[in-house]
């Protein structure tokens, strides 16, 4: 029996990615691939305070259309987000919007949210396609902003990491189309409108 390569289902996310009978794995990879799953699999995870430090870092020292494509795949990992439930719980939107206070229960479960999302950011890494890679890069930043939104203390981090972020709102739309390669519809030009109340200060740069 002649055993075929194994061929990964179809979903309503994967759609916008691969064929559905594309291969799952690469072929010529080999040792050089097991090597670096083994490296992953060990690998000590940042902390949260890590990927915060290495998030503004990486904020503060972006040009404007950067900081577009940074937006822009923030928000198309939102709409993944709701669209899709790879998740087992909604986004969050109350606690984002400032509607429900944060206490130590909700600290809880938006630390419990970001690491959901750090997982999923690895599978969507692995995966490697256009539209997964775009994904795991937008999903970064709802990872930072969970671990900020769970310690109240530390607040003006999100804030400044969200006022970096809308020095380039001005490039967003032209940058959310690059990423889906195709004019955007209403239902995309309503997406990118979404801003995360608790971040917004009065001064936010545009």
């Amino acid at each position: 029996m002649v055993l075929k390569p194994r061929q990964h289902l179809q979903s309503s996310f994967h759609r916008q990615t691969k064929a559905p009978d594309e291969e799952f794995f690469q072929r010529g990879a080999g040792l050089v691939t097991l090597i670096r799953a083994i490296g992953r699999h060990f690998k000590k995870p940042k902390s949260p305070e890590h990927l915060i430090r290495d998030y503004l870092a990486h904020l503060r020292g972006s040009f404007p259309g950067e900081l577009s494509s940074t937006l822009a795949a923030a928000m198309l990992a939102k709409k993944s987000l709701d669209a899709t439930r790879q998740l087992d719980v909604p986004f969050p939107v109350e606690y984002f919007d400032g509607s429900k206070a944060v206490d130590a229960a909700a600290s809880v479960f938006l630390r419990t949210y970001a690491d959901d999302m750090l997982k999923l950011h690895g599978d969507m890494t692995r995966f490697n396609s256009l539209f997964s890679l775009a994904v795991a890069k937008g999903l970064r930043t709802w990872i930072v902003s969970s671990h900020i939104l769970s310690r109240p203390e530390i607040l003006p981090k999100g804030r400044e990491a969200w006022t970096l972020l809308m020095r380039g709102e001005k490039g967003l739309e032209e940058a959310y189309r690059m990423l889906l390669r195709r004019q955007l519809s209403d239902v995309d030009k309503a997406c990118i409108t979404y801003r995360p109340a608790i971040f917004m200060s009065d001064d936010v740069a545009t």
